[in-house]
């Protein structure tokens, strides 16, 4: 049973790992993984947990004892003031069927507002508001289905593995042109491994309405070809069912006509494809995700939709791959990532929280203060600002209730420092300066 969880923790991993910046809405497919496979992977997994995860003495550990964080009106873009960022209100709701005997089935997913700008953009507001609407109606109507399930499974398998269905959100961009985010979709429902797959949602800020492909992309052969030659250069060892330039002909924006809908979510620097695992290459290679920016291709887009360049607020999770530019234009790559207390009970991202790991552009920073009662209790946000100026907040809660929000800064030589750490959620510390 514990290589079964082992490979589920795979899963969830694989889903973050590969997350470059963003999607939209293709259901993934479900099939089969080669076992060899993953039994190798779930290897991998039950070692890293045994080893409890220490991280190399060379790496920078934050020191325990922080300075605290400046607030000055400059370093911080605020959620109020001239309106060119909005920061949603996504809140966590949690379904659980269980007994005596243990859990069967439970489902975390999140529901997305915006809050007190909510009056500003009512018709994106009642969007959001159905759309949450529609996720926590899934979630309630696979409860009873799935639980009976659990059960049946587990007398004929005997192995003691609650069925779940989570949906977190992430906003991409939010600003008052575009207003985009994903919803990472993390499954089990028996056999050798759970399923995963990201979505994209675009709206034009203003009205609320969705935003086509063709009002950002005016050339429908040439971002075939954009997109064939990054998955070739960047997943050349994802051993495609087909070459991508063949695959892709599939793709396009007539449902009519048989096309299958590209899977993409606008980004403040540029739009973003993915591909969820079975697509368009087997499970064991993930996703594939690439992203076009603006300046890349101009002659790609219609200009309907420009770069932000303002300033910016983007959540993402654990594991995933978040494009950084500085003033000068250069990309750093940021990814960050939890360490468990796997001897207390629990199960994947269950777990408490001990501490938790960021690298950018390789430099490596592991702080220990951070502690949460569970990977779902961490939210993370990188701000730029329209002077250049990057930085992260962590916000965690140790017992789901009192939050904390840790700060740092991302420097040009691209280096990272910790700040400091201000009580409260991230909203009520941009609100406030």
């Amino acid at each position: 049973m514990r290589n079964i969880k082992a490979a589920i923790v795979l899963t969830l991993v694989m889903a973050m790992t590969l997350l470059g910046s963003g999607c939209s809405g293709q259901n993934a497919e479900t099939g089969n993984t080669n076992t060899a496979e993953a039994e190798a992977s779930t290897e991998t997994v039950t070692e890293e947990k045994s080893s409890g995860e220490v991280i190399p003495e060379t790496e920078s550990t934050v020191e325990s004892s922080t300075e605290e964080v400046s607030t000055e009106e400059s370093d911080m873009p605020s959620e109020k003031g001239d309106g060119d960022i909005i920061i949603p209100v996504i809140e966590r709701h949690v379904i659980e069927r269980s007994d005596d005997k243990g859990t069967y089935y439970y489902s975390r997913y999140d529901s997305i507002s915006l809050g007190d700008r909510g009056s500003q953009y009512p018709d994106l507001e009642n969007v959001l508001s159905e759309r949450s609407a529609e996720i926590a109606a899934n979630a309630e109507g696979e409860a009873d289905n799935l639980s009976e399930e659990d059960r049946s499974y587990r007398e004929e398998t005997g192995i003691e593995q609650p069925f779940y269905s989570n949906n977190t959100i992430f906003t991409k961009r939010a600003d008052k042109d575009v207003f985009s985010f994903i919803e990472s979709s993390e499954s089990y429902m028996g056999g050798a491994h759970g399923m995963y797959g990201l979505f994209g949602n675009n709206y034009h800020t203003s009205d609320g309405s969705a935003i086509e492909l063709s009002e950002v992309v005016k050339d429908m052969d040439r971002l075939k070809k954009d997109l064939a030659d990054k998955l070739n250069k960047e997943y050349a060892d994802a051993g495609f069912f087909d070459d991508p330039e063949t695959a892709l002909q599939a793709y396009g924006d007539n449902a009519e006509a048989g096309e299958i809908h590209f899977n993409w979510v606008l980004e403040n620097e540029g739009i973003t494809f993915i591909f969820n695992p079975y697509e368009i290459a087997p499970y064991a290679a993930g996703q594939q995700i690439v992203t076009i920016r603006y300046d890349e291709d101009p002659e790609l887009f219609t200009g309907n939709i420009q770069e932000n360049t303002g300033n910016s607020v983007q959540e993402f999770g654990f594991y995933q791959n978040v494009s950084v530019f500085d003033k000068d234009g250069n990309k750093r790559i940021l990814n960050a990532n939890a360490y468990y207390d796997y001897d207390a009970p629990g199960e994947y991202m269950e777990y408490p929280v001990i501490s938790m790991e960021m690298d950018y552009d390789g430099n490596k920073l592991k702080d220990e203060d951070i502690k949460a009662g569970n990977g779902y209790e961490i939210r993370m946000y990188l701000v730029h600002t329209a002077d250049g100026s990057n930085r992260v907040y962590i916000e965690s809660s140790e017992d789901g209730k009192n939050k904390s929000t840790s700060v740092y800064e991302l420097r040009d030589d691209g280096s990272i420092a910790k700040s400091g750490v201000k009580d409260g959620d991230f909203r009520s510390i941009i609100d406030a300066v």
